[in-house]
């Protein structure tokens, strides 16, 4: 995902049906506070649990795709969620809700393909562009894995942490 060409199965429940295809085109953040979708993916797990606006609509599409993997058993992302995020536009309110940067997340990746089992690189962050709208970040946590270890450490550097 992010900016790189993806080959990878995705899962539509239209009308409930659910239909299977291959998308090769890269997601975006849609609304331009990103550079990369994934980056605005960490974003978005981390402030899940602090009550934002889209809260309902994530939750019901979490369920939806959760039932949709649990019923077929299929590896693949579920194309309503991955479009639900590209379009979703955070408002400063939630951005400042942002105090770390965790790069062992899961809320929306699995979310968006519960099969995923995390040994590949469909959600490496590649830009931290856009970094900026975030006020508020206090730590970084790095696992080792899901972008190269210089963004961790242009995030310290511009957040002044240790």
């Amino acid at each position: 995902m992010g900016t790189n060409k993806i080959e990878i199965p995705v899962i539509t429940m239209e009308n409930g049906a659910i239909k299977s295809y291959i998308r090769t085109t890269p997601f975006v953040d849609k609304s331009g506070m990103f550079e990369d979708f994934n980056f605005k993916l960490l974003v978005i797990d981390n402030i899940i649990d602090k009550a934002p606006s889209f809260y309902e609509k994530y939750e019901e599409l979490r369920k939806k795709s959760f039932k949709v993997y649990r019923d077929i058993d299929e590896f693949g992302l579920v194309e309503e969620i991955v479009e639900f995020f590209e379009n979703l536009q955070l408002t400063q309110e939630e951005l400042d809700k942002v105090t770390e940067i965790n790069f062992i997340s899961d809320y929306t990746h699995f979310c968006i393909c519960p099969n995923w089992d995390g040994e590949d690189e469909s959600f490496d962050v590649t830009s931290i562009v856009g970094c900026e709208l975030l006020k508020n970040v206090k730590k970084v946590w790095y696992g080792g894995y899901m972008c190269k270890a210089e963004l961790v450490e242009e995030l310290k550097r511009i957040y002044k942490i240790d």
